[in-house]
C-alpha cells in the first residue's frame, strides 16, 4: 500500500505585534508524519512519544476528517505515525508542525493537488482542536517555511517572505509551559480601546514595511512592541521584563515572546546571535531554566521526504 511521510519544522507565533498574523519557522526541531493507505480497518494513529495523544485525541485527527470530507472520500482507510520532534507546551509551535505534515503528506498520498492555502486551512483545523479555534500563523510558517503573513479569517490570503539576514536567538523554555494554548488565549481581554488600536495598527504597518525592505533595526522595534498581548502573558513567565532588557542592552534589535510562551526570542543581525548570548549571561543568570540557542529562519517549509 501507498505510504508517504513529511517532515515540518517548529515555529514561532505572533512576532511581538503581529498576533494571530504571523508565524517564523525555525530549524530547532521537527515532526515527522508517516500517513499509510490501508486495505483494512479505519483511522488508526499513533504516536512515538509518551504524554501526546493518540487516535481521536490526536491534533492529526481533525485534519485527516476535513480532509476526508473535503475530497468526499468517506470510506478512507490510513494509518498514522508520528516521530514527535517539536516540544509541546513551551511556545514553538508543536501542534501546528504536526498538523502541517499531516495536511502535506496527506495531499501527496492521494494526490488531491490542493492549493497552499487549502492546507493551510486544513492544518489550522488541528488549531482548532488545540486551541478553541482556528489560528494559522504556525502552521502557515510550517508549511511554507520562511515568515508568513496570513489572513486570520481567510487563510488562503497569505504573503510569505525569505529573510536571509537574520539570525534568532531562542530562550527554550526547559519545562513544560504551564499552560496550553487554549487558556493562554482565554487570558487575553475581548477588545482594546482606540487610542492602542490605532498605536497597534501602525506598529503592524512598521513591521510589514521593514520586512519587505529588509529593514531589521525597524523590524526588531516592532517586534519588540507586543502590546496588551505582550503584558497579559509575561504575567507567566519567570523574569520576562528582566529577561527582554538583558537581551536589548546586549544587542538583540527586538524580542518577545514565543507564541503563547513560555519560550522567548529575539532577532539580530546575522554572526551577532552569540555575541548577544554571552551578554545576556553577563548580566543574568538565567540558564537554570532557560536553554539558549541561536537559529535562523527555515526557508523550505514542509517536506515530503519520501
Amino acid at each position: 500500500m501507498k505510504r508517504v511521510t513529511v517532515e515540518a519544522v517548529s515555529s514561532i507565533a505572533n512576532l511581538g505585534c503581529m498576533f494571530d498574523l504571523v508565524g517564523m519557522a525555525i530549524p530547532v526541531f521537527r515532526d515527522r508524519v508517516t500517513i499509510s493507505e490501508k486495505s483494512r480497518e479505519g483511522l488508526k494513529i499513533r504516536v512515538n512519544r509518551p504524554g501526546i495523544p493518540e487516535g481521536k485525541l490526536n491534533v492529526a485527527y481533525p485534519v485527516i476528517e476535513s480532509f476526508r470530507k473535503l475530497i468526499e472520500y468517506n470510506d478512507m482507510k490510513v494509518e498514522v505515525y508520528i516521530d514527535k520532534g517539536v516540544p509541546s507546551g513551551v511556545g514553538l509551535g508543536s501542534s501546528g508542525a504536526t498538523a502541517a505534515a499531516t495536511a502535506v503528506a496527506l495531499n501527496e498520498l492521494f494526490g488531491t493537488g490542493l492549493s497552499i492555502g487549502d492546507l493551510i486551512a486544513l492544518a489550522g483545523e488541528g488549531e482548532r482542536a488545540v486551541a478553541g479555534e482556528a489560528h494559522y500563523d504556525n502552521v502557515s510558517a510550517s508549511i511554507l517555511g520562511g515568515i508568513v503573513i496570513v489572513n486570520p479569517k481567510n487563510p488562503r490570503e497569505f504573503f510569505r517572505t525569505e529573510p536571509r539576514s537574520l539570525e534568532v536567538v531562542l530562550f527554550l523554555s526547559k519545562g513544560r509551559g504551564v499552560t496550553k494554548t487554549r487558556s493562554m488565549r482565554q487570558v487575553l481581554p475581548r477588545g482594546i480601546d482606540l487610542s492602542s488600536t490605532v498605536y497597534w495598527n501602525w506598529t503592524v504597518s512598521k513591521f510589514t514595511r521593514a520586512l519587505i525592505e529588509n529593514d531589521l533595526k525597524s523590524l526588531g522595534e516592532a517586534i519588540s512592541e507586543g502590546g496588551i498581548v505582550e503584558e497579559v502573558r509575561a504575567k507567566y513567565i519567570k523574569r520576562y521584563w528582566e529577561i527582554k532588557r538583558a537581551a536589548l542592552e546586549s544587542g538583540a534589535l527586538g524580542f518577545n515572546i514565543s507564541g503563547a510562551g513560555p519560550s522567548m526570542f529575539a532577532i539580530c543581525k546575522p554572526g551577532q546571535g552569540y555575541r548577544i548570548l554571552l551578554g545576556i549571561k553577563r548580566r543574568i543568570n538565567i540558564e537554570e531554566y532557560l536553554e539558549l540557542l541561536v537559529t535562523s529562519v527555515d526557508l523550505h517549509g514542509a517536506r515530503v521526504l519520501s
